[in-house]
């Protein structure tokens, strides 16, 4: 099994808000999705989409959930897996995240490393500021700071492949 270490910038900010993960890179978009929701600290009451890049060609590939019809996905989400579409270390992708004034994420490969014994995947390891509400898209001062231990007590009710327990 592989791991990918992702970093996850929200473009846009200042303060620059970021986390680092470690998922499967077997891991699908959909599964990715909500990953990210506990990362970044959202709430999951918006659509979302992702967009790949082909870089000779300039063409993009849009990955959604068929069920949402929020715009027209090229391909189902919830049958792409991560490795897929980053294949190469420092391969990026976008995420975006909601409806008119989106958030929009790069998330890029930063390492391709193996699961260690005990560390439950996936896995927040660091990160810097807070997401504002997911309703607005200016940035709050009353949010709740950047809290790594919450985030990954969150994660724990994903499921990770059982070896790695």
């Amino acid at each position: 099994m592989k791991l990918y270490q992702l970093n996850i910038e929200v473009r846009d900010t200042s303060p620059t808000i970021w986390r680092r993960i470690c998922v499967d890179a077997n891991t699908t978009l959909a599964k990715l999705h909500t990953i990210l929701q506990i990362t970044m600290g959202f709430h999951d009451r918006e659509q979302y989409q992702y967009i790949s890049k082909n870089l000779e060609t300039k063409l993009a590939t849009l990955y959604g959930d068929p069920k949402t019809h929020w715009r027209t996905s090229d391909r189902n989400a919830q049958k792409t897996m991560l490795f897929k579409v980053l294949k190469s270390k420092q391969d990026t992708i976008l995420y975006e995240y909601g409806r008119g004034e989106s958030w929009e994420h790069r998330l890029t490969l930063e390492k391709i490393t193996s699961p260690q014994e005990g560390v439950h995947y996936p896995v927040c390891i660091e990160g810097q500021n807070t997401v504002p509400p997911d309703e607005l898209h200016t940035t709050p001062q009353n949010q709740t700071p950047f809290d790594i231990d919450a985030i990954n007590q969150l994660l724990l009710t994903i499921k990770s492949p059982k070896k790695f327990h």
